[in-house]
């Protein structure tokens, strides 16, 4: 199972590989990990076994402590993949450092599961990995997760009617609509703590994720 925070070519190779990505600038993936998480159940049921963490930083608080839950409680092996060689590891829980540009990364991934070479691959991973039972439990899962996804995304939208209608127009209802109605090429910039964590927890429940900037991370 893969946690991904990174908008690059990568998210390309997660639909072949029928890995379960969860992400804040994907669009198609997992949009609503940090509400499932309020769910003791959804929260064991996504537990990793492996997590290859695209770019260093993870904004959801929740979904930060399920990762460093599943490292320290669990063994899952975390991987971490940024640009550069500083360290973004807050639980001191990453177990494999990658000092590298992710879409490279993401290259070799995948020729290494489908043991072919970079001028042989044509794209798609049918071949050694896509055969295996691994992979067909990927996709079982991958299936049952974005289920859920969808399911969060209703709830959590009748919920911010409900609020709106009982109290007037809320933070988080704001945040929603300013990312729902921004053109598809514009981005966003953040500039503080809860702002940040609403558009990261809201955006993509409707319709897309929105790219997003801020000027530090949340605490």
């Amino acid at each position: 199972r893969l946690k991904s925070s990174s908008s690059s070519s990568s998210s390309s190779h997660h639909s072949h590989l029928e890995w379960s990505a969860a992400t804040a600038e994907c669009p198609g993936l997992v949009n609503t990990l940090d509400l499932m998480l309020v769910s003791d159940e959804i929260r064991d049921f996504v537990a990793p076994d492996v997590i290859l963490q695209l770019n260093p930083r993870v904004t959801s608080k929740r979904v930060q402590q399920m990762l460093e839950s599943a490292a320290m409680e669990r063994g899952a092996a975390w991987a971490c993949v940024v640009a550069s060689e500083r360290r973004a590891d807050p639980g001191h829980c990453v177990s494999l450092h990658v000092a590298c540009d992710v879409p490279r990364v993401a290259e070799g991934l995948a020729r290494l599961l489908d043991d072919v070479d970079s001028d042989s691959a044509d794209g798609r991973y049918d071949g050694r990995y896509g055969a295996s039972e691994n992979a067909r439990s990927c996709a079982r899962f991958k299936e049952t997760l974005l289920a859920c996804d969808a399911a969060a995304s209703r709830e959590a939208c009748a919920a911010l009617g409900d609020v709106e209608a009982a109290e007037g127009i809320s933070e988080m209802a704001v945040a929603l609509a300013v990312t729902e109605n921004l053109p598809p090429s514009a981005g966003l910039f953040i500039g503080n703590s809860m702002p940040i964590r609403d558009v990261d927890m809201l955006s993509g429940i409707l319709s897309r994720r929105t790219n997003t900037e801020k000027n530090r991370a949340p605490r």
